[in-house]
């Protein structure tokens, strides 16, 4: 299973939250705890790294998987900014598309 990265940065004291509010609304778009595990450990992104700069600032990597793409560049760029264009305390800082073939199909 291939995977993309985005990276956050994220401007606010509640950064635990508002990582895990990305990690979900980019991909399923409801809450969690309705989804079966399954979907928890492969649809929903999950955390690679975080660092925290200070109190205020925390960087986050965060993994999806390609096929929630549907290997269509219009679903990629929804998966990119999304709903996350709409959180006012975060900024995407890198996006690595290095890893978007699955070996059969390629997305671009």
């Amino acid at each position: 299973m291939s995977h993309f990265e985005m990276t956050y940065l994220i401007d606010s004291a509640h950064s635990k939250e508002i990582i895990e509010a990305i990690r979900v609304e980019q991909t399923i778009e409801y809450p969690l705890e309705l989804a079966p595990d399954w979907i928890q450990n492969e649809i929903v992104g999950q955390v690679v790294s975080q660092r925290e700069h200070d109190k205020l600032r925390t960087e986050v990597t965060i993994s999806y998987n390609t096929e929630i793409t549907g290997f269509e560049i219009g679903q990629l760029l929804n998966v990119i900014w999304g709903n996350v264009s709409l959180f006012r305390d975060v900024k995407i800082t890198k996006v690595n598309l290095k890893t978007l073939s699955n070996g059969q199909k390629e997305l671009i």
